[in-house]
């Protein structure tokens, strides 16, 4: 059976933003970013600055997604509940932008940020398991590939293969981590454990802040390059200009503790019924008042 991860306590007192607070905090700047979307006109200055901000959302949710592949017992069905959620947006979405705007059909299935983390999870949590298992992985990611590519790719994830290269960076961050803690808890004499306790969780954190700057930089390169056109930004809602300001999630994840925080049944449960509800609340208020 397979067991959750198990990370000992960090000694650093600033780490202080428990897994609970951290999506608070996704909530609340991804609930902001769509309120500058459905109520403010693009040229405001409310709706640059909120929108900035939104743009933290999807990386810190991409980080704690990564911290449930490592930390629950059952990542499939995490993943299959997420999954499930944003097929069920998409499907929405399809049937409105197709049949209520009319618009054709290669504009008409835009994706969605939920359906981007539950391919995600499936896709590390089937490099977890053993021998030949690992190779389910890549239809999955396969897939938030090939999503960028409108022309003849029918199916839509919000970032494609840049959300797909962001989980990949706090992938592998544990294990350059556990890496770290291994060789140099060796030289101190402290074991992996005790090194572990000792900074590994800041190191986790640094590299995973780290790999958002690197990131943002590589895909600055590409825009410079081929500009809003290229394949891997065709798929944004928004300029990549703004979407930059993603790499300011580094500062939040850099405080993040590992510890679960408050938390129960009514709260996980809102966690993942909160993305469809409160963009069905705003797109009813902006009818209404439109």
């Amino acid at each position: 059976m397979r067991t959750p991860e198990t990370e000992p306590a960090p000694r650093q007192k600033f780490l202080v933003l428990s897994h609970t607070a951290l999506k608070m905090i996704a909530i609340v700047l991804m609930t902001l970013d769509h309120v500058a979307f459905f109520f403010f006109a693009p040229n405001s200055s409310i709706y640059y600055v909120f929108r900035a901000f939104g743009r933290l959302a999807f990386p810190l949710f991409a980080f704690l997604a990564i911290e449930g592949v490592f930390k629950s017992r059952e990542p499939f069905r995490y993943g299959l509940r997420v999954l499930l959620i944003g097929l069920a947006i998409d499907l929405v979405l399809f049937l409105f932008y197709r049949y209520g705007r009319k618009d054709s059909l290669a504009d008409s299935y835009p994706g969605n940020s939920m359906t981007e983390l539950g391919l995600g999870i499936f896709v590390f949590a089937f490099l977890e398991e053993k021998g030949w298992k690992k190779l389910i992985a890549l239809p999955f990611a396969a897939v938030m590939v090939l999503s960028d590519f409108r022309s003849f790719f029918p199916f839509r994830t919000e970032y494609g293969t840049y959300g797909l290269l962001m989980m990949l960076g706090f992938y592998f961050s544990k294990y350059l981590a556990d890496y770290y803690a291994d060789l140099y808890g060796k030289r101190n004499g402290l074991g992996k454990e005790g090194m572990y306790l000792y900074n590994g969780r800041l190191v986790r954190n640094l590299l995973s802040s780290a790999w958002m700057l690197i990131l943002s930089l590589c895909m600055l390169f590409f825009f410079h390059l081929y500009g809003q056109e290229c394949f891997l930004f065709q798929n944004f809602a928004i300029p990549f200009a703004l979407e930059q300001y993603s790499a300011l999630a580094g500062i939040p994840i850099f405080f993040y503790s590992s510890k679960k925080g408050y938390t129960n049944r009514y709260l996980k449960m809102g966690a993942y019924v909160y993305y469809p509800l409160h963009m069905a609340v705003l797109a009813l208020i902006y009818a209404l008042t439109h």
